[in-house]
């Protein structure tokens, strides 16, 4: 079940990452449906931390 936009930024924020600018930087890519998934959220906050 996808996640709500405030979910994700509420997880990324509890992984050490800013989750507002990285929920946005998501959704700027063209991302945000994948950034609503659990799986696929922790490999965009893995490559957020990489990428900025």
């Amino acid at each position: 079940m996808p996640l709500s936009r405030q979910e994700p930024v509420a997880l990324v924020d509890g992984a050490g990452a800013p989750g507002e600018e990285a929920v946005t930087a998501a959704e700027a890519a063209g991302a945000a449906a994948p950034a609503r998934v659990p799986p696929t959220l922790e490999l965009l906050v893995m490559t957020y931390r990489v990428d900025g």
